[in-house]
């Protein structure tokens, strides 16, 4: 799409981005959408961030030295770097960006990503005070950051949304509406935003204050929403006659789409998982918890639309190792419980008399509101039946209430979708450490918390051997039944010579569109 500005004849180049939810909030520590983590993304830069080649280089930050134990990292930012609103930005603002996401008030969707930092961890769980992590301004222009471990990825995460600066005396005069309206954002990136209005769509311009080394193609771009009306609502006819240059669509419209000209991007992002609380009366049964597990045939699993994947291991196939994705790492530990019903039946028996009771207590399992998914877990629990004798419920729930009944432990089996905050394995495997947050399945384990912190040394030849043990324990705990591979998919117009979509948290860097 082509926009002339008639005062000055210059050509604009705009880009639209239709997404399904619109934003509410894009603090880079609370944006948690596609809407909101695209916003952050395009309206902030941190130290490092990513170029058009898919190459990490630096950006505020202009140089960086190392110390010989790869734990003291020292950086020298731009001299020149101004907030959009033309005021001086420091490295206060990074010192205090991270104090903002180590202080456990912040609630922090990305707190995993700092625990690396010194200090970050025992703040998050409010045992030392997070003035004190490791993330300090020496002057104005010089941050000192000590880490707890040695992680060759380091670097890639200060281009996550979690270190993005946050300016101190911005912050406080919002009086607790930071990110929550056009007027409540203080911004450093490539664009600016220029519009928010809770019916319309959402407007970036190319900054006028960015001083950074990025040259960007698109002037303007949109974020518009999925109409609420199914039949205003044909993303793929809008994608193709070039009103939309991107969309997310389902596996049904790939065929329309492909028919129409669009191209497809297709992420495996997500594993579907049955888990247990660790806390109910099946998971502290081990004979139960057994009995669940064993007698589950997985030829069941085979029933399902060629959109899914049964996953036979944990980490969702294209999860990052490096520059590698996970799929094409060998010798994984697959879930490989021997299906014995007879044994099963045995063992459920045990359990069940060892309750005192006659038969299986109440039991309801929550699950996703998808058809598909419905369908499989139907299966599933058809199975658990007929082998058991175990009758069971199903509960159906939009995915932010089944993870809010999860998060809270409300449930005794659940159908979760596991994800990472970023792209990488180590993100993945971080949720389940023993002072995670999101670890749903209450795995407490100090050798599986140090093969996760060591998998993150990536150019350590012994980086994909503690991944795999890693990956290994999870499975063994039987507290968790990887089910299926979830992907997103995105229409792409053909006008469109080149997008980059961040495959965990689906947000667009508009800088690195060519159009």
């Amino acid at each position: 799409m082509l926009i002339t500005l008639c005062s000055c004849s210059e050509e604009q180049v705009v880009f639209v981005y239709e997404v399904s939810l619109r934003p509410q909030n894009i603090d880079p520590l609370l944006a948690s959408n596609d809407s909101e983590l695209t916003i952050v993304r395009n309206t902030f830069e941190g130290l490092t961030r990513y170029n058009a080649d898919g190459e990490l280089e630096l950006g505020c930050a202009k140089e960086y030295s190392v110390s010989d134990d790869k734990l003291t990292y020292t950086f020298i930012l731009h001299d020149n770097l101004v907030w959009s609103d033309g005021t001086k930005l420091t490295a206060n603002d990074f010192e205090f960006a991270v104090q903002r996401a180590a202080n456990p008030q912040t609630k922090t969707v990305a707190g995993e990503a700092i625990k690396i930092i010194a200090g970050a961890e025992s703040a998050l769980l409010g045992k030392t005070s997070y003035k004190n992590v490791s993330f300090k301004a020496i002057n104005k222009t010089t941050l000192v950051v000590k880490l707890k471990n040695a992680c060759d990825t380091f670097l890639e995460s200060l281009s996550q949304p979690v270190f993005m600066p946050c300016n101190r005396e911005f912050f406080n005069s919002c009086k607790g509406k930071y990110g929550l309206t056009q007027q409540h954002i203080l911004s450093n990136g490539c664009y600016q935003l220029t519009r928010w209005q809770d019916n319309a769509s959402i407007r970036l311009t190319k900054s006028n204050t960015y001083k950074g080394n990025v040259l960007t193609k698109i002037s303007l771009a949109f974020i518009t929403f999925k109409s609420d009306e199914p039949k205003k609502n044909n993303s793929i006819s809008k994608t193709s006659d070039s009103d939309t240059d991107l969309t997310k669509i389902d596996y049904t419209q790939i065929e329309q789409a492909k028919e129409e000209g669009l191209k497809i991007l297709t992420y495996y992002n997500k594993t579907y998982a049955l888990v247990f609380n660790k806390n109910d009366y099946i998971a502290t049964s081990p004979d139960l918890l057994s009995a669940f597990t064993s007698s589950l045939d997985r030829g069941v699993l085979n029933d399902k639309p060629d959109y899914l994947i049964t996953a036979d291991n944990i980490l969702p196939p294209d999860s990052l190792v490096g520059s590698k994705t996970v799929g094409n790492i060998s010798e994984r530990p697959t879930y490989k419980y021997a299906y014995s019903k007879e044994n099963s039946r045995a063992a459920f028996l045990r359990g069940v008399k060892k309750l005192s009771k006659q038969t299986l207590p109440k039991t309801v399992v929550l699950c996703p509101d998808n058809s598909d998914l419905h369908k499989i877990l139907t299966n599933i629990i058809s199975c658990w039946q007929n082998n058991l004798g175990a009758y069971l419920n199903i509960e159906k729930l939009s995915e932010e209430d089944l993870l809010q009944k999860v998060n809270s432990g409300d449930f005794t089996i659940a159908l979760v979708p596991l994800a990472a905050d970023d792209s990488t394995v180590t993100s993945f495997l971080s949720q389940f450490t023993s002072n995670s947050s999101q670890n749903c399945i209450g795995l407490k384990n100090s050798a599986y918390d140090k093969f996760v912190d060591d998998s993150m040394n990536v150019k350590n030849s012994s980086a994909v051997s503690n991944i795999i043990e890693a990956e290994k324990i999870l499975i063994n705990t039987k507290n968790v039944i990887p089910v299926v591979f979830y992907p997103t998919i995105y229409a792409i117009s053909p006008d469109l010579k080149k997008v980059s979509v961040s495959p965990f948290d689906s947000s667009i860097d508009f800088s690195l569109i060519d159009k």
